[in-house]
């Protein structure tokens, strides 16, 4: 016979066995479902606004490339090395992020020994699967083992090998996580620009000014703690909302398609596209659902481009204010050649050449031949980052440099 006044020990153990992942949910899901159904992406970055100032378009690109494990292949993963000078707020940047995310979602690796991944991994290959790795001091890291983890089979398996008391050793990883580096600029190699995308923090004169007037303000000032602690919980159970909703296929349409940025680096295209699915899971609550399919939408394409737009003036994308004449140029003019490029950055038709080469391949132009002429045309995508830039129509410039624009050329709405 059964005693209706017992506790039930079933019950209790699972109350008990609860996580902390659990209790968040409890106490701040309604709160979250509602920034989930207005604007996570803009709630999130504005968290992370009050660890460290500035650099928004790093803050979105850490939040979305954290996702790439719920819609992109293991291979396809969107890595992120933050570069700038010492002491400019590269590891800031990246700790405002983490400070988003539940603690058991993410490793933070800093000073370890050049042997350690081996050792971290050897008994546990799974123990990386997902996460976010973020790697503060690539010295004393194993620098082959950093690029393995980028580089991982279609099914995220690893084979590294190394050498431990002089004998070759095998490490089998399965599954993979999505890796975060600060470097300075000098550490920068060819691999780094292969299996990574480089973002670079704002070190300008102007925004360490206001960069020490902001750590002035939270280091002397009362604040009050518990609303800053309390924003950065919510955040992280957003976080943890859309990781429990599970991994999503984003479906982009034809019409959309057509407006991505036309990149001649099949890499670079990928991680465009990926940014895309990862803004559609972010906005999965406020996006049309097909099944397990979720729908991109021109806000996504939207937040990809604004990331893009603001680092392509910066120098690690080899696209300087030059280059932007020359989008400025092309913008009201559909027949620009060579030769008026040239005139425009009074170098030779060799440098020109090679700027226009660069611009192609970051999809912003593409080049046609007619009458055994060599032409350049403004992409659409070129024309959403003038835009996104603030870039008007050089006319005047173009009357002192003595190039001739059709006067029939409309210009753009």
């Amino acid at each position: 016979m059964v005693d209706e006044n017992k506790p039930d020990e079933k019950k209790d153990m699972k109350e008990e066995q609860a996580s902390p992942e659990d209790d968040l949910l409890k106490k701040y899901g309604t709160i979250a479902e509602e920034i989930l159904r207005k604007n996570p992406i803009d709630y999130i970055v504005k968290t992370m606004s009050k660890m460290h100032l500035g650099d928004d378009s790093i803050k979105t690109l850490l939040l979305l490339a954290s996702f790439s494990p719920y819609v992109l292949r293991s291979n396809e993963y969107i890595h992120v090395t933050v570069i700038g000078p010492s002491g400019m707020g590269k590891s800031n940047a990246v700790q405002a992020f983490l400070a988003c995310l539940p603690p058991n979602f993410y490793e933070y690796w800093s000073g370890c020994s050049e042997k350690y991944p081996f050792y971290h991994c050897m008994n546990n290959p799974k123990i990386l699967d997902k996460k976010i790795l973020y790697v503060d001091d690539d010295v004393l890291i194993d620098a082959s083992f950093v690029r393995s983890i980028k580089t991982p089979s279609r099914n995220g398996i690893v084979n590294y090998g190394t050498v431990m008391d002089q004998k070759p050793i095998e490490l089998r990883i399965i599954g993979t996580p999505v890796v975060f580096e600060s470097k300075v600029r000098t550490h920068i190699d060819s691999q780094d620009r292969t299996r990574s995308l480089l973002v670079e923090v704002d070190n300008s004169e102007d925004h360490q000014k206001l960069v020490r007037r902001f750590i002035i303000e939270n280091e002397c000032m009362d604040k009050k703690s518990e609303d800053v602690s309390g924003c950065f919980i919510i955040a992280q159970t957003i976080y943890l909302m859309l990781i429990r909703s599970g991994w999503k296929d984003v479906i982009i349409s034809e019409e959309l398609g057509n407006k991505i940025p036309e990149f001649i680096d099949a890499r670079k295209l990928k991680r465009f596209i990926g940014l895309i699915k990862c803004s559609a899971f972010v906005n999965q609550f406020r996006r049309e659902h097909r099944g397990n399919s979720l729908i991109a939408t021109e806000e996504d394409l939207n937040v990809a481009l604004s990331i893009y737009s603001s680092f392509l003036s910066s120098e690690i994308f080899g696209v300087d204010s030059i280059d932007i004449e020359i989008l400025k140029i092309l913008q009201i003019s559909k027949d620009v050649d060579y030769d008026k490029i040239a005139l425009l950055i009074k170098k030779s038709y060799g440098t020109a050449y090679n700027r226009v080469q660069r611009l192609a391949e970051n999809g912003l132009v593409t080049t046609f031949n007619e009458d055994r002429k060599d032409f350049v045309l403004l992409t659409d995508s070129g024309s959403s980052v003038l835009q996104l830039l603030g870039a008007s129509p050089m006319q005047e410039d173009n009357k002192k440099n003595n190039i001739k624009i059709k006067d029939d050329t409309p210009y753009p709405s």
